[in-house]
């Protein structure tokens, strides 16, 4: 008869020790190695924009069936002012003036919800929606278009 013999395997876990601590008290802190990261800077310029809407009479109203220019406004960021650029000495000038002292009213085609945007409280929403308005039997607008502004 054999005898089988019992064998005990045993492992050993070995563990990485990250710092040896000091079983004493000491004064000074352990010195730590401050990492600094550096951030760039970058400088973005931006550069101002004026936002220009034309101003024109519809082709049915004028003498040649076309779109006739009348004036042009303009919405400068810089002094975050409105002006007339062009048109106000011309033959639809007073129309023009009129139209440019004006709040804007817009009407949804949709729902009929009408809404009224202030010249002087949100001077760039007015430019903007300026082609959405009702401006008057005759006038229209295009979109505002963005130009840089050159000093």
């Amino acid at each position: 008869m054999s005898v089988k013999k019992k064998t005990k395997v045993t492992t050993k876990r070995v563990e990485k020790k990250e710092e040896k601590k000091p079983r004493y008290a000491t004064l000074e802190e352990p010195k730590k190695e401050k990492i600094v990261e550096k951030e760039e800077i970058v400088e973005k310029t931006t550069v101002p924009k004026r936002l220009e809407v034309k101003i024109k009479v519809a082709a049915r109203f004028s003498k040649t069936n076309l779109d006739e220019y009348a004036a042009t406004f303009g919405y400068y960021e810089t002094s975050n002012e409105l002006r007339i650029i062009l048109g106000k000495d011309g033959a639809y000038g007073a129309d023009v003036e009129n139209i440019f002292i004006n709040d804007i009213l817009i009407i949804d085609p949709d729902t009929g919800a009408k809404s009224v945007i202030s010249k002087t409280t949100h001077p760039k929403a007015w430019i903007q929606n300026l082609h959405k308005a009702v401006l008057g039997k005759p006038y229209i607008a295009s979109e505002a278009v963005s130009h840089y502004e050159t000093e």
